[in-house]
């Protein structure tokens, strides 16, 4: 059946028209950021900040970062296994349980590494599970106009539990009475809000039970899946343009009905995934630990902290998310990544300057020095927050076909722990070269950039369906 024409509008709605219009497409990622600013929280307390390190000597506390990105693998795992084929609530009330498992789990047992480490396990279990399902579903519900806007929540939640986890850690010793004395632990305050927040996700997700329209044709209920069209784009819609927005979900469907699994995979989705584990990696480098690490060094004399800066780096990057959230749906995907990978990449490239020419012509290294390095660095995360980042996340929404994109998503994600898996186990065990790290990173935004504009389509404005044949062509 070809696809209706467009009935084009008499006046082109405003921003503020659009995400209006949209409300209830903003209003149904309410769970899924509760959370991932769940995960945010977690993320900080593990890969930012150093875990307390006073369990018994038995155990390393990097164990803990292991535990976190060995629960999101196996949150990736069982999420590949039924995500986009069941309601969003086998999803999302299941990871709120973990979240208030695992927020217990600190309460009860703050002193006690078991305790921690099956709390991370269990809180990056929620982490992947909800990843997975926002990916995969999120984008099904959706209007093309505001697609990058809504799937940019899963950044912007992440960056944001992160900036408040350091900001509390940061107040909680700068505000410590003299006596030392509090009634309760941090980690207890922290496992009580993450308790909270998986108790606030359950209840929103039981209250929201708006579906998937992909979900529900394939169940055959037309009916359901015209009226969910409806409530999700606008109740102004007419007749005519719910069928045509439903044609683009069969349209969507078809492309891998009645193929074989491989022939799929290797047609449609092979190429995306490969691109897009390379740029959700990069993006991983620039939340690792030796990313952190680098700055925090910088950091703590430059900025002449009195216990650590990092709240900073939070900082920047929740709102470089935030800006780039805003302006994902006006300037397109592929424009702002690659605009912003050269400025990121002159910034990181002059730092490995400045390291280099400390190190070889060994200079007394002063304040100043490492002042600018860490501006430079903040600027850095900045810029790649604004562009690389909610672009790769973006771009994970939109690239594969229905039928395997749990799969292709879970392992872009999996692929992506492992990494952050291996990053702090090579800072726990090795010390990272300032300069040499600074000219790799500065060296792949460099081939990133060119990759992403020969390579990556832009699909700003595009129907699902769009997108893939974009990618195929790609």
């Amino acid at each position: 059946m070809p696809i209706l024409p467009t009935i084009k509008e008499e006046e082109s709605q405003t921003w503020f028209q659009q995400v209006w219009h949209g409300r209830i497409q903003l209003l149904l990622t309410i769970p899924a950021s509760l959370i991932l600013f769940a995960g945010g929280l977690k993320l900080a307390w593990t890969v930012y900040e150093a875990p307390p390190n006073r369990f018994d000597y038995d155990y390393d506390s990097s164990l803990l970062i292991v535990a976190l990105f060995v629960g999101g693998i196996l949150g990736c795992i069982a999420a590949s296994t039924f995500v986009g084929r069941v309601t969003k609530n086998i999803a999302h009330i299941p990871s709120g349980s973990l979240l208030v498992f695992g927020g217990i789990l600190f309460v009860i047992l703050p002193n006690s590494f078991i305790g921690m480490a099956f709390s991370c396990v269990f809180e990056g279990m929620a982490m992947g599970l909800t990843q997975v399902q926002t990916f995969v579903v999120g984008p099904e519900m959706c209007s093309k106009e505001m697609r990058g806007f809504v799937m940019a929540t899963e950044r912007c939640s992440l960056w944001f539990g992160i900036l408040m986890q350091l900001t509390f850690t940061y107040l909680w010793y700068a505000l410590e009475p003299p006596s030392g004395y509090r009634s309760l632990q941090p980690d207890q305050i922290h496992g009580i809000v993450v308790a909270c927040l998986g108790l606030a996700a359950i209840v929103a997700a039981i209250k929201q039970r708006i579906e998937s329209p992909l979900l529900l044709i394939q169940q055959q209920r037309e009916h359901a899946a015209s009226s969910v069209l409806k409530q999700l784009i606008g109740t102004q819609l007419t007749t005519t343009e719910v069928m045509r927005v439903r044609e683009d979900c069969v349209q969507l469907m078809a492309i891998d009905a009645d193929q074989s699994g491989w022939y799929v995979f290797r047609r449609f989705n092979a190429g995306p995934l490969f691109k897009l584990f390379i740029l959700r990696g990069f993006v991983t480098l620039t939340m690792s630990q030796p990313f952190n690490r680098v700055y925090l060094s910088a950091s703590w004399l430059g900025f002449n902290c009195d216990t650590n800066c990092l709240y900073t780096m939070a900082a920047t990057g929740a709102c470089g998310s935030l800006l780039g959230c805003l302006l994902i749906d006006r300037y397109g995907r592929r424009r702002m990544c690659v605009a912003t990978m050269l400025p990121a990449t002159i910034f990181m490239l002059i730092t490995g300057g400045i390291m280099e020419y400390l190190v070889n012509t060994n200079a007394a290294i002063v304040q100043l020095d490492l002042e600018i390095i860490a501006l430079l660095m903040l600027l850095f995360q900045f810029i790649i927050c604004v562009g690389v980042s909610i672009a790769a996340s973006v771009y994970l929404s939109e690239a594969f076909t229905v039928t395997q994109k749990a799969k292709c998503v879970a392992a872009v994600l999996i692929g992506e722990h492992t990494l952050q898996l291996a990053l702090a186990l090579v800072s726990a065990l090795t010390t990272i070269n300032g300069t040499v790290f600074f000219f790799i990173m500065g060296f792949l935004c460099m081939l990133l950039g060119l990759c992403v504009f020969f390579l990556m389509p832009e699909t700003k404005c595009l129907t699902l369906y769009e997108c893939l044949q974009k990618f195929k062509r790609a």
